[in-house]
């Protein structure tokens, strides 16, 4: 017997070949003319539901029911706002969507239906991850100062694009309920929380003082409550910890820099003044028990934060172009960032025609490109990467001695306080890092970022004399990244058959030639390594069918890469296996 299963979440469909209450095979039937069969990986497959809201039929007809009663009532509404078009055009939708339900069990956008398909009140929030987690979990929010942001930010911008939705007829006011979890929502679902960043926001230094509660209030009111150190801060490692909602939190912060005080230095001190920020002064008095925050300074390889200096942005091009050079001879590498894509692009084309490599990194390539392009660097296919906003936190970049920030005066979102310190510790993983800032005028951003580095360089600068530590560069990772070594080599780990990997090549050996063990590549034998005669005689019918059709594949990559010779005796392979099949099929007989 045979059965097949449309894949929601594939292009391919299983089939499942069985004999009696036994499977003996699973094959994947790709879409083509004729079809392509071929043996599901490790003759298994994964078939997840179509959809997550399912219920028995029984509760169908309650759902049905409350939803014709709020199309009725809806409908009713935009009648005597005088919106005609928009109720029938809600009407239609909506009972076309209800008689998919009926008889398919399922619709186009079901999702919009969860309220009443789980039984939830109007506003109620809807079940999530969270729900699943025991009393006793930990979360760590990482870059907090993105993140938190983002938490509290889902739920209005979703709300936003939807009420458009419901104000002109294409959904029910329920799908509204359909929605992430408002930031006091989440919050209190939370047990204990570490939130860790360099630069943290309003909302760490606010949950530091007197947990989310408190932290969701003076967020209402925009503004934080002055006068104490409510935040974490680091320079490389920070955590700050709240126990949202109940328990206790911490916060954790971190710094690190470079190598000892370098000429130019001192210029930059004495021009700009720095000043430290007001959360990032010890005030006295600890925060409520509960919620704490820490720092954490100094790092063991005693490495600085990078000098900075202070240039005009006049002359910024060509004395950039002058930085290059001289990272590029000592065989270092360097971040250039800029306030435009364009200007990026150009910028790039530029130093290029100059004989320094540079590659632009923005919003507008895709994320796979990207990483090519960041991975090129480390490799030294680049002397450097001019970027927009994507320089920043989360990148680690161990060869980079140099960055360089254009227009750094130009006050805003890119060229704010933490925009600005985290875009100069790009350069503090590096022994000679070093950070130029081009500005005519020092904007309270660049001053409170600048004396925040020196602050962080003095406190390592002390840590070093008092341990007697000597700033050295641990050695760094190949220049290799995991995504994308597995990207280019999926094709060997699903092979020509989408089982094991050309030549019957496992995932043990894939593994080990990822992670350097072993450099591999199949051989023609290897590739007819399945097919072989004493092989054939103990595989069954369906094994047969398998290998037969692993080897037409095959025998057609082989074709296409002009491998000739070897797509001939894959298909001599191929035609053995069929010859088999056929003569044990007319034995039965």
């Amino acid at each position: 017997w045979t059965v097949e299963v449309g894949v929601s979440t594939d292009e391919h469909a299983v089939r499942i070949v069985g004999r009696g209450d036994e499977v003996v095979g699973v094959l994947e039937v790709h879409a083509g003319s004729p079809p392509e069969i071929t043996p599901a990986r490790g003759n298994a497959a994964v078939v997840y539901p179509a959809t997550h809201h399912v219920m028995a039929s029984d509760e169908l007809d309650r759902v049905l029911s409350d939803i014709a009663a709020e199309l009725q009532q809806r409908c009713t509404e935009l009648r005597l706002e005088g919106k005609l078009l928009e109720a029938e055009r809600l009407r239609q939708r909506t009972e076309a969507d209800m008689f998919l339900l009926r008889t398919t069990g399922t619709c186009k956008g079901v999702e919009n239906y969860s309220r009443h398909l789980s039984g939830r009140a109007p506003g109620e929030a809807p079940a999530t991850l969270v729900d699943y987690f025991s009393q006793d979990w930990l979360l760590i929010v990482d870059e907090s100062h993105v993140t938190a942001s983002q938490v509290q930010a889902m739920h209005a911008a979703d709300r936003t694009r939807k009420t458009n939705l419901v104000k002109h007829g294409f959904r029910l006011p329920s799908a509204l309920d359909n929605r992430p979890l408002t930031g006091s929502e989440f919050w209190s679902r939370v047990g204990q929380c570490v939130m860790v960043s360099a630069t943290p926001g309003h909302w760490e230094r606010a949950c530091s003082e007197g947990g989310p509660e408190q932290a969701m209030q003076l967020s209402a009111m925009g503004r934080t409550r002055p006068g104490r150190r409510t935040g974490t801060r680091r320079g490389r490692g920070a955590a700050k910890g709240a126990r949202a909602g109940q328990g206790s939190g911490a916060a954790v912060e971190g710094d690190g820099g470079h190598e000892p005080e370098r000429e130019g230095a001192e210029e930059v001190e004495r021009v700009l003044e720095p000043t430290v920020p007001e959360w990032s002064q010890h005030a006295e008095g600890a925060a409520a028990e509960a919620f704490w925050d820490a720092e954490v300074v100094t790092r063991p390889t005693g490495i600085l934060d990078p000098i900075v200096h202070l240039r005009p942005s006049s002359s910024q091009v060509g004395d950039l172009l002058r930085e290059l050079r001289a990272t590029a001879e000592r065989g270092e590498r360097a971040l250039v960032t800029c306030l435009t894509k364009r200007f990026a692009e150009d910028l790039s084309l530029y130093i290029n025609e100059h004989g320094v490599r540079a590659a632009y990194l923005h919003s507008g390539l895709k994320p796979m490109d990207r990483m090519e392009v960041v991975r090129g660097l480390r490799q030294g296919a680049a002397d450097c990467i001019v970027g927009v906003n994507l320089l920043r936190e989360g990148l680690n970049l161990p060869e980079v001695s140099l960055v360089a920030i254009m227009d750094a005066d130009k006050e805003g979102f890119l060229r704010s306080y933490s925009a600005l310190v985290q875009t100069i510790g790009r350069a503090s993983r590096h022994l000679n890092g070093t950070a130029v800032l081009y500005a005519d005028t020092v904007t309270g951003s660049m001053r409170q970022a600048v004396g925040e580095t020196n602050r962080r360089r003095r406190l390592q600068l002390e840590a070093n004399a008092r341990a007697g530590v000597v700033p050295r560069a641990l050695p760094s990772a190949p220049a290799r990244d995991s995504l994308l070594e597995f990207a280019e080599q999926a094709a060997l780990l699903r092979g020509p058959s989408g089982g094991h990997g050309a030549g019957g090549e496992g995932v043990e050996r894939i593994v080990a030639r990822l992670t350097g063990e072993e450099s591999y590549t199949p051989t023609d034998d290897d590739l007819l390594a399945p097919f072989q005669p004493a092989r054939l005689e103990v595989c069954s019918e369906v094994e047969l069918e398998q290998l037969a059709v692993q080897a037409h594949d095959a025998m057609r990559t082989a074709a296409k890469s002009r491998k000739y010779e070897l797509a001939a005796r894959l298909r001599e392979a191929r035609d053995d296996a069929r010859a088999r099949t056929g003569a044990r099929q007319h034995h039965h007989e």
